[in-house]
């Protein structure tokens, strides 16, 4: 019997959950390494010109690792027709899937629902792609990956071209690296503890992926409230979004990504969950998050650049578009863009002015609540973080002086709500 569309839409989804899942109980060091694609082997159509993304972009890349094929060029029999080229006898194709939105009523005049009020409804198409090397023929000739020359990095050059995308960035994570959602800053070690430009691009790259998720870029579900964060998995989930999403800037700037030991040993015991009735969709809904993260960095890093561009040679200023490709052959990734906002800085609590002002705290704070005094710490460390010199003694010295517990500090924002942090 012939495969429903629904099954094939699940087939995919289930082929590449289970090689996550092999991959990360594999070897958690390496999980992701068979999906770096650079040059040539990113996963594209020659004919439209298209890149798959998605957990099209996981599928394909998985299935030329498979099958032996050194490039990523992909398109469906009939493409390849136009193209005259011919797929050869006996060969099978690799599904792969395509969103698109159902008309919202049959009046020609309406859109999405701009007359009827029907909610538009999301399908979706299964295609069935072949490799350049199944096919017979003169393979179309794409210059954005057949003449790919990998650029060189370094630490330095790492750091300034993340750098540009504005995010509160700070190498003071000593040993860790993590992203904290409650003052929305990325921490990391120096740039020196890391053994090569690769190791340091995959961190820096994996913490910006949490970065866009806060609810001022793309909003992920995960950091949206303390209740969607200590749900069951979706640490995990989101840990999935950021280390794909490292992938793909990694590999979109010409880096291959080192995957980081720690952030997969965090996902190894969730990988059952990739082999259940629910790993599929999963897979579609990190797969798709990763992409949209990674497009809001590359386009973001390539907006930056074309500024850089603008002011040395003196021109005047205009608005800025993401250009379609960037120097050098590299792949840029182009989803709706939103408008990144500065966080709001926290308003400063009363009783923390009187303090910085060197008022007497008998006089300022003896009527004060524990919440209060809470609040009051959790700003005076804001504050010394933002110094050029900070560490654990400043939360010892400002718990003291307020007669607070320095977990208690650690688990306030300047709102006084809960903490809720990201710290892989």
């Amino acid at each position: 019997m012939m495969a429903t569309k629904q099954d094939r839409v699940e087939a995919v989804g289930a082929q590449i959950a289970a090689a996550m899942a092999d991959a990360i109980e594999g070897d958690p060091g390496q999980w992701t390494k068979s999906w770096n694609t650079l040059g040539a082997s990113v996963p594209h159509n020659p004919v439209s010109g298209a890149v798959y993304s998605g957990i099209n972009r996981w599928v394909l890349a998985v299935a030329a690792i498979e099958f032996g094929y050194p490039t990523g060029a992909w398109a469906t029999y009939r493409q390849w027709q136009s193209a005259d080229c011919q797929v050869q006898r006996g060969n099978h194709g690799v599904y792969i899937v395509r969103a698109f939105e159902y008309r919202c009523c049959k009046d020609p005049d309406c859109d999405r629902g701009s007359l009827c009020d029907n909610r538009p409804r999301w399908g979706m198409r299964v295609h069935t792609v072949f490799n350049a090397e199944q096919v017979q023929g003169e393979i179309p000739r794409d210059d954005r990956f057949a003449e790919f020359t990998t650029p060189q990095w370094d630490h330095q050059s790492i750091t300034e071209t993340f750098a540009a995308m504005g995010a509160n960035w700070r190498h003071d994570g000593g040993g860790r690296a993590f992203y904290s959602r409650n003052s929305d800053t990325i921490h990391t070690p120096v740039p020196e503890a890391f053994h090569s430009a690769g190791g340091y691009a995959s961190t820096v790259a994996h913490e910006h992926v949490h970065w866009t998720g806060h609810p001022s870029r793309l909003s992920r579900p995960f950091f949206e409230s303390i209740d969607n964060a200590i749900a069951e998995g979706a640490r995990a989930r989101e840990e999935l979004v950021a280390e794909l999403g490292a992938v793909v800037v990694c590999n979109t700037l010409g880096l291959e990504h080192e995957p980081v030991a720690n952030h997969a040993a965090y996902l190894k015991h969730w990988a059952q969950d990739l082999r259940s009735e629910d790993g599929p969709a999963v897979i579609h809904a990190a797969s798709a998050a990763a992409t949209r993260a990674a497009a809001y960095i590359v386009n973001g890093i390539e907006a930056a650049r074309s500024r850089d561009d603008a002011t040395s040679q003196q021109q005047p200023p205009t608005v800025e578009q993401p250009p379609q490709e960037a120097p050098g052959g590299q792949l840029v990734l182009l989803p709706p863009q939103q408008p990144a906002q500065a966080p709001a800085r926290p308003q400063e609590p009363a009783e923390a002015a009187r303090v910085a002002r060197g008022a007497n705290l008998g006089d300022g704070l003896d009527g004060a609540s524990r919440a209060e005094r809470l609040r009051v710490a959790r700003w005076m460390l804001d504050r010394a973080a933002e110094g050029p010199e900070s560490g654990v003694a400043d939360t010892a010295q400002i718990a003291a002086l307020l007669d607070v517990e320095l977990d208690e500090i650690a688990a306030t924002t300047p709102e006084g709500g809960r903490a809720m942090e990201v710290t892989l």
